[in-house]
């Protein structure tokens, strides 16, 4: 049909003619500026009763509203900065952005009408979109109206980590399904940076824990050492004078295995933590275990200050953790307890070990009165300290509150409390 007798046909539905009436002309200017797939519709979707509706000028607004709506639909494609694809039922790409194009190493023209495996040949966006469109898995469909993270290939057929949303929509009835894609690369490495950062100061702050205990580890470590040297010289004195007492060779002997076995506890407890366990697995572990380590660190310096340290239980119980993550935020708590009761008429700290239906609540409480409000405010603000400068970097209890908070438990200061009162929840182990 040629073009002019698409406008005749169109003329004669509209109950037009030449004579009919003055705007007769505007008409067929107007049909004229149609293609001529576009007249084809409009005389298919019966929507040429509108024409006849309206007058000229209100159809040449709302044909200019279309185009305005499809510039601005063409802006936003255009200036996003997101991977965006739209895919009819059969899988096959209807649109397809400037980023798309930049990623995949293709151009919208030629990849219009292919489908979408032909693009992404590598990655979970592949399989989600395999199991839906592909094999119809039952439950295929759930990342629908959610954001997720997956992975896809680019031009390079590489696997890089992207953030996923997909939806669907229907448009006369017929399935429209737009993606919506972020390339998550730059992201992802800056939270590896970030992460590396945090674990070099969480082993910092650890060090710095070490450091405060050096005197009282290196003391616990020398008394010992002492015993071993007086044992082994008292065998070796016995053995000069031509033998020896058999009770007192094996009572010796039992001495030294004892002392070596303490020395080599408390050097498993440094070495245990001091290393980065910040991407060790967790681990089913009994609290006592946890708290009578921590106390191997710091019992000795304790011991010499006359600060009496102490575990106040009835039931052990056992919690998922990174166990060198709880000791050193109990160390922390321990120490920092240390620091304000040193001075005290009345030194003493206690770890209570308690629990309630959800949660295992673990306590350190000292002699102290309690903490004043201004400074409870800030307690757990980086880089703040009550401490006098080069005792403290102020990171101890900011760096405490990250370690608890990944393990989904809390750290909070208990003001009600009538001594200064710090309490760790944890999640309780669910059982089956």
């Amino acid at each position: 049909m040629k073009h002019n007798s698409i406008i005749d046909s169109v003329l004669k539905e509209l109950n037009l003619s030449d004579t009919h009436s003055p705007g007769d002309g505007a008409w067929r200017a107007f049909l004229n500026l149609l293609k001529e797939d576009e007249a084809k519709l409009l005389i298919k979707n019966q929507e040429l009763q509108l024409l006849n509706e309206l007058g000229f000028n209100e159809v040449q607004k709302v044909w200019e509203l279309i185009q305005e709506r499809e510039v601005l639909i063409k802006t936003i494609l255009g200036s996003s900065q997101d991977i965006i694809l739209t895919l009819n039922n059969e899988a096959r790409i209807i649109e397809f952005n400037h980023v798309a194009e930049s990623t995949f190493g293709i151009t919208k023209k030629e990849v219009s009408g292919l489908p979408i495996f032909s693009v992404i040949t590598k990655g979970s966006l592949k399989y989600d979109l395999e199991n839906y469109f592909l094999k119809k898995t039952e439950g295929s469909d759930a990342f629908f109206g959610k954001v997720y993270e997956g992975t896809i290939s680019n031009a390079n057929e590489e696997e890089i980590p992207v953030s996923i949303y997909i939806n669907k929509i229907n448009i006369e009835k017929m399935p429209v399904y737009p993606l919506y894609i972020r390339d998550l690369t730059l992201q992802k490495a800056s939270e590896k940076t970030i992460e590396e950062s945090r674990a070099k100061l969480i082993l910092a702050s650890k060090m710095s824990s070490l450091g405060e205990m050096a005197g009282g580890i290196a003391h616990e470590i020398n008394t010992p050492l002492s015993t071993i040297q007086m044992k082994a010289e008292l065998l070796l004195e016995r053995l000069s004078e031509g033998g020896g007492n058999e009770k007192v060779i094996n009572d010796s002997l039992n001495s030294i295995i004892i002392t070596v076995k303490k020395i080599a506890k408390i050097i498993r407890g440094l070495r245990s933590f001091s290393r980065d366990g910040t991407k060790d697995p967790m681990s089913v572990c009994a609290v006592s275990q946890i708290v009578n380590d921590t106390f191997d660190l710091c019992r000795q310096k304790f011991f010499d200050h006359d600060v009496d340290l102490k575990f106040n239980f009835n039931e052990d119980l056992n919690i998922l953790c990174r166990p060198g993550e709880i000791s050193q935020v109990l160390l922390n708590l321990i120490q920092n307890a240390f620091d304000a009761v040193e001075n005290l008429d009345q030194k003493w700290i206690r770890v209570d070990l308690l629990e309630d239906k959800k949660s295992v609540l673990i306590k350190v409480i000292d002699s102290g009165s309690g903490i004043v409000k201004d400074v409870q405010d800030k307690l757990m603000q980086p880089f703040f300290t009550t401490k006098a400068i080069g005792k403290g970097t102020g990171l101890g209890l900011s760096i405490s509150r990250g370690l608890i908070m990944a393990h989904g438990g809390t750290i909070e200061l208990e003001t009600d409390a009538v001594n200064t009162t710090f309490c760790l929840k944890l999640p309780k182990i669910k059982t089956l």
